[in-house]
Parts: structure tokens; C-alpha cells; sequence
């Protein structure tokens, strides 16, 4: 399988000549802002599904695909895509000689995609998510970065005004950073807000969490934002939430249309499986990652080498197979991500 790559002056740009070289079925595995623009990874298609074990003549490879595949399942993976995963692992392990760790890193990268674009001048970008996933803390630690790398301003706004407090904790934030802070209750703040930042400025926007069956709020947040030219919404997926959660979180933000996620809380998860599972099968890119509530510093961009690693961390001597479900694996995985910033 053999890795193109395309740039463009946008990722939409770039996407669009993958897509049109390769297929609508490309696989987009990295993305990432150069000196010419956006620059995108992508194969044909992803690993093909082929037999889900390897053939039986072959006992050991087979047997370790059976290991694998056990502890994958163990770990909360949907059970096609840990066949897949483990039947590749194993024949990689076979051939190449690599430790079962690496050879499910290996194989689980090519699943993967994650997005690599820096916010623009004049971009807006608002955080969207469940209630208690971190959107408040998250784009506390988002600002703290831009601020400090950028020339333009950067203006933190919420729209959560219904929430005890929710205006007042974010307002309190930009006030320690020095920041701009505005409170969206309608569309004519909103564009006061995007003036403020200016042509070179970005705006950050805090939503209130949407619990399930709360149309009104999703309604409420795409009116606002619909207001904002050139806003992208990052949907947050807390990393400790099991497989049905993350997917009901999916579909209940559908209408926003999100343009990549945030993955919170990898310092808490005791698997990866269902959040992993989730991203492959809706191919949503991964732009952050946070691993506690420090600000800025538990926060990290995306890449598919570290979400690789987090998934499938330190592997047990006794067995050879990674020690996902062990005491110690959530520290692991939090120090795995630290180390692949």
C-alpha cells in the first residue's frame, strides 16, 4: 500500500485533489500545515478487512493472531476492527520480527488520521461537547498556546449561559491571561465578538454541554455559529467513555457538522478500545489530546503515532502482549502521550 501525498492553500483544498486522484474511498492518514499550504498523507483505501485470522498452516502466526485479537477485544475494540488490527499485527510480527506491541502500533496507525492545521487569521473556532467533558478547561489551555505563539489577537467568547457560573468561570480565565473575553447570548454579539478579533484574530468560542435528548441547545449553537464566516467545530470525546457513549456523542452533534475532535481525559481512560473503534468508523480527525487539567501544559496536538501508542501502551515481558487491562496501564498511556509530544 503505497502513501500519496498532496498539498494544496487548504486542507479542503488538499483533500480534494487526494480524493480526486485516489477515490472517494482514500484514506487520509495525517494532515498538516507547511510553508505551501496543507500537506496530506492518504493511501487508496484503508487495510483491506481480507480473512479475519491467518491461515491455519501457519499455527504460530495464527496463534498469536488469536492473542492478540483476545486482548484487543479485552480492551474495548469493536470485534471487525480488532480482527483486522490483530490479523495484521501478527503477520507483521511474523515477517518483520517486531515485538506484538509495535506490530499493533503499526498496524493501528494506518486506521488512523488526525488533523494537523494550525488555526488561521480570521478563523473562528468553537468547542462543542457533552456536559463535563472539559470544553471550558480545554479551550482555556487552546488560548494560553495561540496567545502565546501569534502576533493577532486572540478573543475568548461562551456561549454558556446556562449554566451557573459558565460565563463568569471562562470571563475569570481571560482575565488572568489578559485576554478579551465576550458573552454570545444572540447573533448580534456574536459578530461583535468576530470584529473584535479582527482580520488577523482568532476568536475561541465555549458552548454549553448538550445532554442527550437537548435539541434545543444543538439548534441554539448552530445558529450562532452559523453567523462566524470560516468557523470550525471541534466536538470533544472524553477518552473514559465507553464505546455506546462516545457513539450516542457522535450523533447527537451530527448537525454541527464537525470538522475534527478533541479527545479529553486520556490520564483517566482504562481503555482505548471504544473511543478508537468510534474514530475509525466515522473517520473523524483528531486535533487535541489532553492528559489533565493543567493549563496550558496537558495539552497536546494530535498524532497518530501517540494516539498509536496511547491505544496499545507498555507491553507485559511475561507474554509479549500489551498489558492494556494491568494495573498501571492509565499511567503508562498518560506518560506514553507526554513522551510523543
Amino acid at each position: 500500500m503505497l502513501i500519496h501525498t498532496f498539498h494544496g492553500r487548504s486542507a479542503a483544498e488538499a483533500l480534494a485533489r487526494a480524493r480526486r486522484e485516489l477515490g472517494p474511498e482514500a484514506c487520509v492518514l495525517e494532515t498538516r500545515r507547511t510553508g505551501r499550504g496543507v500537506e496530506v498523507l492518504a493511501v487508496a483505501e484503508r487495510p483491506a478487512p481480507a480473512r479475519p485470522e491467518p491461515p491455519r498452516s501457519d499455527e504460530p502466526v495464527r496463534v498469536l493472531y488469536e492473542e492478540l485479537h483476545e486482548r484487543l477485544v479485552a480492551d474495548g475494540f469493536a470485534r471487525p476492527l480488532a480482527a483486522r488490527i490483530a490479523a495484521a499485527a501478527a503477520a507483521r510480527a511474523s515477517e518483520a520480527g517486531d515485538d506484538a506491541a509495535r506490530a499493533l502500533r503499526v498496524a493501528l496507525a494506518l486506521w488512523l488520521r488526525v488533523d494537523g492545521d494550525e488555526p488561521r487569521s480570521g478563523q473562528s473556532l468553537a468547542i462543542v461537547g457533552p456536559p463535563g467533558v472539559g470544553k471550558t478547561t480545554t479551550i482555556a489551555k487552546i488560548a494560553a498556546r495561540e496567545a502565546a505563539r501569534r502576533d493577532g489577537p486572540v478573543v475568548l467568547a461562551s456561549m454558556d449561559d446556562q449554566r451557573l457560573g459558565g460565563l463568569e468561570q471562562l470571563e475569570a480565565t481571560a482575565r488572568a491571561m489578559g485576554l478579551p473575553f465576550r458573552a454570545l447570548r444572540d447573533e448580534d454579539e456574536v459578530i461583535r465578538a468576530r470584529r473584535a478579533a479582527g482580520r488577523h484574530g482568532l476568536l475561541l468560542v465555549d458552548t454549553p454541554g448538550v445532554s442527550r435528548g437537548d435539541a434545543d441547545v444543538v439548534r441554539r449553537i448552530r445558529t450562532l455559529t452559523g453567523r462566524l464566516d470560516h468557523c470550525e467545530i471541534e466536538l470533544l470525546l472524553a477518552a473514559d467513555a465507553d464505546r455506546r457513549a462516545v457513539t450516542d456523542t457522535v450523533h447527537r452533534f451530527s448537525r454541527l457538522e464537525p470538522t475534527c475532535v478533541g479527545v479529553t481525559k486520556l490520564d483517566e481512560a482504562a481503555r482505548a478500545g471504544g473511543l478508537i473503534s468510534v474514530l475509525v468508523r466515522t473517520g473523524l480527525p483528531v486535533r487535541h489530546v489532553t492528559t489533565g487539567p493543567v493549563i496550558p501544559d496537558d495539552l497536546a496536538r494530535a498524532t497518530v503515532r501517540g494516539l498509536a501508542a496511547w491505544a496499545i501502551p507498555a507491553v507485559d515481558s511475561r507474554s509479549q502482549i500489551p498489558a492494556t487491562t494491568r494495573s498501571g496501564a492509565t499511567a503508562a498511556r498518560a506518560a506514553t502521550m507526554k513522551e510523543t509530544r
